[in-house]
């Protein structure tokens, strides 16, 4: 999947930034049924945007650093919540692996 000469690693980043976007966006939607978001879920949505924040600009960057968003930032948020269904650092793994078979 890397395109635009990106190396496997931005690729599963990029595709981790996706996904996590889109658990964002479910999860706003289920404020919709009148019942809102409680505190933790809106901790949890802005702690996943946070761990997601600067990855676009990160991919800009000739010489950006993959530990610190993948190991800090995604693997922060899992330690955070260590009960939390979404594994941002999880998915990062999975798209890798994805686009090493697709190589």
């Amino acid at each position: 999947m890397p395109k635009l000469g990106m190396t496997r690693e931005q690729a599963a980043l990029l595709q981790t930034c996706q996904s996590v976007i889109l658990i964002i966006r479910l999860m706003g939607y289920k404020g919709q049924n009148g019942a809102g978001l409680s505190a933790q879920d809106s901790i949890l949505l802005a702690d996943l945007a946070d761990a997601i924040l600067n990855i676009p600009l990160a991919l800009a960057n000739d010489e950006f650093d993959l530990s610190f968003h993948t190991d800090i930032m995604l693997g922060g948020f899992e330690e955070k919540h260590r009960d939390a269904v979404f594994k941002p650092l999880q998915y990062y793994r999975n798209h890798l692996e994805s686009n090493q078979l697709d190589s």
